[in-house]
């Protein structure tokens, strides 16, 4: 007499060989290797859309990548271009305010020598953050002594 656990196995172990007698005769006929090959083919299907649609985005990412690259490029070489015109600006104004400074010197010679003044040597004073210079204007022409006293007025001392 079998016991309940017992007739339980040997139903279990049955069934197990019934099914593997069926998966057996599917292998033999070949129906088997169709239903894996088509399975197969669907999972490859479905991975083969699935890198199209990265390689799509990947390839609109590196799109994107090199027009955020170009416009950079171009915002820096605007910037380079406004930087270089507002130097070559400044470099004219230097240039400018030199040559006005000399033309400015030449005048005060021209007009020393012919007022007879001269030049003494230069004072200066120093304070706690600054310097300054001021020019001693002496006459040795009594003609320019008016000019020269206008002058010292006119510089406030």
């Amino acid at each position: 007499m079998m016991t309940n656990i017992q007739y339980e196995f040997m139903t279990n172990l049955q069934y197990e060989n019934r099914d593997l007698k069926r998966q057996l005769k599917e292998f033999k006929s070949g129906e088997k290797y169709l239903l894996m090959k088509t399975a197969h083919k669907k999972q490859l299907e479905a991975e083969y859309a699935r890198n199209r649609k990265l390689e799509i985005a990947l390839a609109q990412a590196n799109n994107r990548t090199a027009a955020v690259h170009r416009n950079y490029l171009q915002v820096i070489e605007d910037m380079e271009k406004e930087h270089a015109k507002g130097m070559r600006a400044k470099d004219n104004r230097i240039e400018e305010l030199y040559e006005r400074s000399l033309r400015g010197e030449h005048r005060f010679q021209l007009w020393t020598k012919s007022s007879g003044m001269q030049l003494a040597p230069a004072t200066v004073f120093k304070g706690k953050h600054r310097k300054r210079t001021e020019l001693n204007l002496e006459c040795t022409d009594t003609r320019a002594y008016a000019r020269n006293d206008t002058l010292q007025k006119r510089a406030g001392r």
